[in-house]
């Protein structure tokens, strides 16, 4: 366990809720919540689990959680002081409130202290209460959220909330609702993470052909190695991915095509 000058403090709570209702606001990611996310799908897939899809929504909902729990000077998983929520308000009502309102497995890690992912990754992961929900077959998507609040008792608070529907905003782009569970992972990490964006109206458009400017610029913003030049304006060919992006792994051949923008994300992820 990692200290940092004060006590590290952690609970755990595994909680159905009921139907409410409420509507997500936009949420940004920053790298530690996304390092978390790796390491908790790394650790699901190592003990033969599902990856969890980010939700927007449980983001929400923790990110509310960690800046009250900082800013009224608690740590617990009833709410005791809020911008948001009533006193007293659960996990599930807190979910609702922020979007998630679906009646479907919940549960909520709460920490305080830790400055990394890595710290509060292994702590829970150490803690057998908390890892039954990080390791629960009944979950497909999750909200990371790690806080900063100056002058608080603790400075660092995460809340992780977990869900076993997968909500809209859990699906980074709606043209990819139906497509199979690799995609969905790899779209949702990349646009968390600022590597893809899409297109305005929201779509990624996956069998869209790129160019190879386009593979540059998104092997860039993923921190991947890539001798493609993002001034150069022609199509892009599997083969030219292959040769130019070094350690991917393809599952076919067809190396005279033209990828596509799902293959690409798909690389992306493989590669993390």
């Amino acid at each position: 366990m990692r200290r940092i000058g004060y006590i590290l403090v952690l609970a755990l709570a595994v909680l159905l809720g009921g139907l409410f209702v409420g509507e997500a606001q936009a949420v940004t990611y920053d790298p530690e919540e996304l390092t978390f996310a790796h390491l908790l799908n790394g650790y699901r897939v190592s003990q033969g689990l599902q990856p969890l899809l980010i939700s927007d929504a449980l983001s929400e909902s923790g990110d509310r959680h960690s800046s009250d729990m900082g800013k009224y000077a608690f740590f617990a998983h009833a709410t005791q002081g809020s911008d948001w929520f009533p006193i007293g308000a659960s996990p599930w009502d807190r979910m609702a409130a922020s979007g998630y309102n679906f009646s479907t497995y919940k549960g909520e890690n709460i920490a305080a202290g830790h400055t990394t992912a890595e710290a509060v990754f292994e702590d829970w992961k150490g803690s057998p209460s908390h890892a039954v929900n990080m390791l629960s077959p009944n979950f497909r998507v999750v909200g990371i959220s790690l806080v900063y609040v100056d002058g608080s008792p603790y400075r660092y608070y995460w809340t992780t909330d977990f869900g076993g529907y997968v909500d809209p905003s859990a699906i980074a782009f709606w043209d990819l609702a139906g497509e199979d569970d690799e995609l969905l992972l790899a779209a949702n990490y990349a646009k968390a993470a600022g590597i893809i964006v899409g297109y305005e109206d929201g779509s990624l458009g996956p069998y869209q052909p790129l160019l190879k400017r386009h593979v540059a610029l998104v092997c860039e913003r993923a921190g991947l190695t890539c001798s493609l030049s993002p001034d150069d304006y022609t199509p892009a060919l599997r083969s030219d991915v292959r040769d130019s992006i070094p350690g991917l792994t393809w599952l076919d051949e067809r190396w005279d095509e033209p990828v596509t923008r799902g293959q690409l994300v798909r690389l992306i992820w493989r590669a993390q």
